[in-house]
């Protein structure tokens, strides 16, 4: 991973917006850039800018969140930060942000904003998550690292520097996990278990269903054929006979439906007679109504010409009456109409004289409406001012006592200063009193750890001694009882193969079979006892025909014979079987013997082991525990002698509470320091605010006397125009006014127009009318020949059709809808006797036929008796058949499947035996067994590349893994004959170059997986000598060559003078701080 780009805003004491580019040339062809400043200018922030756009936390903060953000600049509204990053994955963006409700400074805070998207370089990147809850594990799938594991192997932070070497075992473990790639193991572990696990329950399930699987023998299957061949045999006797009795119901059944049938047809004939003579007399009125229908159209054409007629006279007569009142209106509209037009006129005439004085009394009442609102402007605007004035001599007045009580301030902390001038030196040596002190309570805790453990190791040796006795007597039992279990075994296989006498148990259980078969064959011989005393010699047999008949007289004596063989042979086969299973049984024992005897083995050879390493090591801890003593003596002394120059005891240097004493000392020392400087500032502020509010009253005074003398000219202006007003037009609206008389021009023409309209539409309907009267008279004249001639055509129809008169005519008229009902009627009772009819005649013939056929003379209810009886026993013989045939298919099925499964068995139990060795390897459930193997390879790896970086900047020191806690480190001296020493008893110093090591040894073994090319430092080079520190810095260059960039922040004065490229972050005024170098930008302030 390689961070290219940083943009930002509002973070701490970096105000406004700023761009770091990473990419630019000078970090390219350096690799190596430190990030320098005074402390406390935010040379950290710049890591911490890092870490909250990647993750939304930082090392010291912790994650933002809307209830605590302390990482957002003082007085500002928001902050963001954004990092461009590129890893094997690509190259990606990320962003995240955080604002004040409404963007106040006194606003709450709001939810943060966090999102990750390819990076283009352009507009519009691609987003691939926004959900804040999801981002930081995005951001760890593109770089392969977490939040934690990104502090401890790319960005080390101030104070957590050491955090991976001090980091307990499980850390470690998760770090080398994300950077190797060795989690892959513990997976292969957990793998391994689940999978034997899961092989093992298939070998028990298939164990169990095949011991399930009950299968029929060859005899059993044999005796479920013959049966079924019997019973297929009953099933065709029984089909035929259902068969022909079927045939003869149908017979029977049909000639008694065909004679119900004739009977059916009788009845039906005799009602439909009835039907037709009840119709007759609707089938005279249906005639007439059909005559009636022939004169109907001569009578519907004189209807209609005699009523148009009529209408045409009506409405003549009501045209002709109202003709003279129309002519009458129309004149009375036309004089209206000129009274109109002249009362429109004089209201026009009206407005044109007064329009002149109306628009000269509106510019007046304009410029008046004008001149009140900028006096009423102008006297707000001067209030205004003077409350401004009133406020800027308030503030003032503020400023003086405020000046008073800062100087007054500044002389109480310069006596304090004085009077405490001798702590001043705890601001540069209170570091070194803290890592002697520190350094000394490690020794004396390790000294006592060391004993502790001493003692401890004491008590295990003498555990394990007992446990060893113990084991050698559990030893010994374990070899006796397989002894005399091997023996048992071995005089029950002896036993058990004399029985056999050179046979097997299946042959066994072939005679006795046999003998039973013998025996059935006697018990069916002496079935034909009664049979055989009826013979007589010299007659054949009724059965085989013989003429001799040698057992007439008796059967020899076998049955007890036989029955006695098969009593033996039962009891022989149960004899073996018992013995069978009790060789399994003496066998799984002997088994279960060796295995435990194999175990005691093992653990005998474990506790010896573990014995000789607990003594060896119990005689290194009593070594190092002398050794610690001794380094803490000499640390005490040390630190006496340099703490009694500050007025403390002997007895006082061993305090748990000296360094928090000197801490509070020196805290409150620096405290009056920043108290003095902020007073100071304070002052030099108060003093320009003091200036600034002078000038400024004296600027509102002058405000104030120009807005006097402009509301006094205007004030005169209005009351002139007021004045000229009321002369000319006294309280009158000239706008009311003009708008009264244009209505009076408007009321005017609109009952003008209405009254030209009215005499129109009179126009329009006289001429209608007119027109209407001529062609009503016109209409007549047509009309009266053509009504004469239908009216004689109509007669002429009645008189052929054979009515006597209009009214015979009428009364023989029906409805259509009743004479289509009659029709139908009369329609349907002539087919239903014509149908009739014609099956009467074929059901005769038919039944003829029929009888002729005479297939039986039983009666129908005796048929169907005997049908039932038949169907019931062939039903019985098919559910027989059914079972027998189930009970084949079904033993088919378990033969199949029984040979299925003994196969799949086989095969599982090879798969399992697999997977069992597997996990006796290296399988577990947590996935530590493997784990632990592939870490501790891992780490000796990183130990490795941390020696190569070790030699660069040190000959003194070597890295080692402890033998006891393989995660572990130990450090030996050169320079003190080789002494082991643990990593807790480093000094700052030698800490530091340790934790460079490791920390470029972690890069190197990143490259493999995890691609590390930027690494940042924060502090730590000042615990180093001319010698480590010049070592170090050779190192760290040397990573270019690899293409990695190193970011280094310190205020070290050799750092700054070695490194060439520089970002400088100084302080400027108000708390606020800048950034100079290479690709620094400030975007918006």
């Amino acid at each position: 991973m390689k961070i290219l780009k940083l943009r930002f805003k509002n973070l701490n004491s970096l105000y406004g917006e700023w761009l770091i580019d990473f990419s630019a040339p000078e970090y390219v062809s350096d690799g190596i850039f430190a990030l320098t400043g005074p402390t406390g200018v935010g040379k950290s922030t710049i890591l911490d800018a890092i870490c909250l756009a990647l993750y939304g936390a930082t090392p010291r903060l912790g994650s933002i969140s809307a209830s605590s953000n302390e990482i957002m600049s003082r007085q500002t509204a928001e902050c963001y930060s954004e990092v461009v990053f590129e890893s094997q994955q690509g190259t990606f963006i990320c962003h995240w942000e955080q604002r004040r409700a409404r963007k106040k400074v006194d606003g709450n805070l709001q939810s943060a904003e966090h999102q990750i998207a390819y990076y283009t370089g352009k507009t519009g990147n691609k987003i691939i998550e926004d959900k804040i809850s999801k981002v930081s594990k995005v951001v760890a799938e593109k770089t392969g690292l977490e939040f934690a594991q990104f502090t401890r192997a790319i960005l080390l932070a101030q104070g957590s520097f050491d955090n991976f070497l001090k980091a307990n075992k499980e850390d470690k473990s998760k770090i080398l996990e994300q950077i190797t790639g060795t989690d892959i193991y513990s997976k292969i572990s957990i793998l391994s278990h689940s999978r034997k696990t899961e092989e093992q329950k298939k070998l028990r399930e298939l164990e169990v269903k095949l011991g399930a699987i009950e299968i029929l023998n060859e005899e059993q299957i044999s005796e479920l054929l013959t049966k079924k061949k019997e019973l297929s045999d009953e099933k065709s006797k029984s089909e035929k006979a259902l068969q022909k009795l079927d045939t003869e119901i149908a017979w029977q059944t049909g000639i008694e439906r065909l004679k119900s049938e004739l009977e059916t047809i009788q009845r039906d004939k005799e009602k439909v007679h009835i039907d037709i003579e009840e119709f007759k007399p609707k089938r005279e009125l249906l005639t007439k109504a059909n005559k009636a229908i022939k004169a109907e159209s001569s009578y519907s054409k004189f209807l209609t010409l005699e009523k148009a007629y009529n209408e045409n006279i009506e409405q003549l007569e009501k045209n002709e009456a109202i003709f003279p009142e129309i002519e009458t209106e129309i004149k009375t509209l036309n004089d209206a109409c000129k009274l109109s037009e002249a009362t429109t006129e004089k209201a026009k005439g009206l407005l044109e004289t007064a329009m002149p004085l109306i628009r000269k009394i509106t510019s007046h009442d304009e410029n008046i409406k004008r001149l009140t609102g900028a006096l009423a402007e102008a006297g707000a605007e001067r209030g205004e001012v003077a409350k401004t004035l009133e406020g800027y001599n308030k503030k003032l007045e503020a400023m003086v006592r405020e000046l008073e009580a800062a100087n007054e301030a500044e002389k109480e902390i310069c006596a304090y200063l004085d009077r405490h001038n001798s702590d001043e030196e705890l601001l540069s040596g209170l570091t070194g009193f803290e890592e002697q002190h520190k350094k000394y309570r490690e020794k004396a805790s390790e000294a006592q750890t060391k004993k502790s453990a001493a003692k401890e190791l004491e008590t295990e040796i003498g555990k394990l001694r007992d446990i060893i006795g113990r084991n050698e007597k559990s030893f010994k039992e374990q070899e006796s009882k397989l002894k005399e279990a091997e023996k048992a075994f071995n005089n029950e296989k002896c036993e058990f193969e004399r029985l056999l006498n050179g046979k097997t148990v299946g042959d066994y259980r072939v005679e006795k079979d046999a003998l039973l078969v013998d025996l059935s064959r006697i018990n069916k011989r002496e079935g034909y006892e009664q049979e055989r005393k009826e013979l007589e010699s010299g007659e054949p047999c009724p059965l085989c025909g013989a003429l001799e008949h040698p057992f007439a007289k008796g059967l020899p004596k076998e049955r007890s014979k036989t029955e006695e063989q098969i009593e033996k042979l039962q009891n022989l086969i149960a004899q073996l079987e018992e013995k069978e299973k009790s060789i399994s049984a003496n066998e799984r024992t002997v088994s279960n013997l060796r295995e435990k005897l194999s175990e005691a083995k093992s653990e005998a050879a474990i506790n010896a082991n573990k014995r000789e390493m607990f003594e060896k090591a119990l005689a290194q801890s009593s070594e190092e525990s002398k050794a610690a003593e001794t380094f803490a003596a000499k640390l005490h002394d040390s630190l006496a002698e340099s703490l009694g120059k500050l007025g403390y005891t002997k007895e006082e240097v061993i305090d748990d509470q000296i360094i928090a004493k000197l801490k509070k000392r020196k805290n409150e020392f620096e405290k009056q320091n920043r108290k003095k400087a902020e007073i100071e500032k304070q002052i030099i502020k108060i003093n320009g605010e003091t200036t600034l509010y002078k000038e400024s009253i004296e600027n509102t005074k002058k405000t104030l006397k120009d807005k006097d003398k402009k509301i006094e000219k205007d004030s005169g202006e209005l009351s002139k125009l007021t004045n000229e007003r009321m002369q000319l037009y006294g309280n009158k609206d000239p706008g009311k006014e003009e708008k009264r008389l244009n209505s009076e021009i408007k009321k005017a023409e609109d009952a003008e127009k209405a009254l030209r309209a009215k005499w129109m539409l009179k126009n329009q309907e006289f001429t209608a009318l007119n027109t209407e009267i001529k062609s009503l008279k016109n209409n007549l004249i047509k009309q009266k020949p053509e009504l004469e001639t239908a009216k004689s055509d109509f007669i002429k129809k009645l008189a052929t059709e054979g009515f006597s008169d209009l009214q015979n005519f009428i009364d023989s008229r029906l409805p259509q809808e009743e004479i289509d009902n009659l029709t139908e009627r009369e329609k349907i009772l002539n087919e239903n006797k014509t149908a009739i009819l014609t099956r009467e005649i074929e059901r005769k013939t038919l039944l003829n036929e029929e009888s002729a056929k005479n297939l039986t003379q039983i009666a129908l209810w005796e048929l169907k008796e005997q049908h039932k009886l038949c169907s019931d026993e062939l039903e019985s013989i098919k559910e027989k058949i059914t079972q027998i045939l189930f009970k084949i298919k079904d033993n088919d099925e378990k033969s199949a499947k029984n040979k299925d499964l003994t196969e799949r068995l086989t095969a599982q139990k090879e798969e399992y035996k697999r997977w069992d060795m597997l996990y006796e390897l290296i399988g577990s459930p947590d996935g530590k067994k493997f784990r632990g193997l592939a870490q501790e390879f891992a780490f000796e790896i990183l130990v490795a590349h941390a020696n190569a970086q070790m030699i660069k900047m040190s000959d003194r020191y070597h890295l080692q893994r402890d033998k006891v806690n393989p995660l572990q480190l130990c450090v030996i001296d050169n320079y003190q004959s080789g002494e082991i020493r643990p990593t807790s008893n480093l000094s700052g110093g030698e800490s530091f170059i340790v934790c460079l090591a490791l920390a470029l040894g972690l890069s190197k073994m990143a490259s493999q997986r995890v691609r590390v090319d930027s690494l940042f430092l924060d502090e730590g080079f000042g615990t180093l000598d001319e010698k480590s520190l010049s070592a170090a810095l050779s190192s760290l260059a040397a990573l270019n060559q690899d293409g990695k960039l190193i970011g280094i922040i310190s205020h070290v004065a050799e750092i700054k003078a070695r490194i060439n490229t520089q970002i400088n972050i100084s302080p400027a005024s108000g708390g606020k701080s800048r950034i100079e170098g290479p690709g620094c930008q400030m975007l918006s302030s």
